[in-house]
């Protein structure tokens, strides 16, 4: 059954009707729409979409190759540190993970206490998500499966949303970060990353098929980013962390404050 925090969230991804529950599958009282649960992972998906990664990040942090461990580390110790230092998250304070693959930033976040949503496209992505979670003794629930196009969540609820490395990887980036905006508390933000378009690994593909442990690197989409895209899709209230190198500039890092009060635990 779907963890009940997870459930005050949860509206339905296609109307923003109000949900009702049964031990297998979640019914819109609006549309009617039905959505499948796999375990405790609700499937709230209202169409088929050929966005997504389809690589293990949390393993290839701890196993993947030299490359792979010193760029995955350094991208996760570089926004935890954002988080709790720099943009002073308090303790407890709710975060939402899009894309969250199979939790390299979940499981962080967890350890330190956050209350983190965990969502991405792929089914497989999120259930090893949920069992890595459990190797660690960390809370296993409120993880979903859903697109940022069309996130199932009730506006205003987060405090914190991530887009790390997900709009180069998604046809609809605007799409997905109005969404993010909808989601966020009055004063939230939203930290986002993409790849740099200068950056040798970036442009050039024979350097990342040297360097990844990928089976592919031919995702779709999976375009780089300069940085007057990035805050054009934002428009007002981003601004680039220009302090804060993510292995040696490989991606763009930058945050989104909406208007409102700080975030109070």
């Amino acid at each position: 059954m779907v963890d009940p925090r997870l459930r005050a969230l949860l509206v339905c991804p296609s109307c923003r009707g109000e949900l009702q529950y049964d031990e297998h599958s979640i019914t819109c009282s609006d549309c009617g729409a039905v959505y499948p649960v796999e375990g405790q992972i609700p499937v709230m998906i209202s169409h088929l979409s050929n966005d997504g990664f389809g690589h293990d990040l949390f393993h290839a942090q701890l196993a993947g190759n030299f490359f792979e461990k010193v760029f995955h580390s350094n991208r996760i110790t570089t926004l935890m540190r954002l988080v709790q230092s720099e943009l002073d998250l308090p303790g407890g304070a709710r975060v939402l993970d899009v894309g969250c693959n199979t939790g390299p930033m979940v499981i962080p976040l967890r350890e330190q206490g956050y209350d983190v949503v965990g969502i991405d496209i792929s089914p497989n992505d999120v259930h090893q998500a949920e069992r890595y979670l459990q190797e660690r003794s960390l809370a296993d629930d409120r993880l979903a499966v859903a697109d940022g196009t069309e996130l199932p969540f009730r506006d205003g609820e987060f405090d914190l949303i991530l887009l790390v490395d997900i709009l180069e990887h998604t046809d609809s980036p605007e799409r997905i970060v109005s969404e993010a905006k909808r989601l966020l508390t009055p004063g939230g933000m939203i930290v986002a990353t993409v790849p740099w378009a200068y950056h040798p690994y970036v442009r050039f593909t024979w350097i990342r098929k040297l360097l990844s442990s990928r089976t592919t690197i031919e995702e779709h989409p999976d375009a780089p980013f300069y940085f007057y895209m990035l805050r054009e899709l934002f428009v007002d209230g981003f601004e680039p962390v220009l302090s804060r190198l993510v292995f040696h500039w490989v991606c763009i890092l930058g945050v989104y404050r909406s208007v409102g009060e700080t975030v109070t635990a």
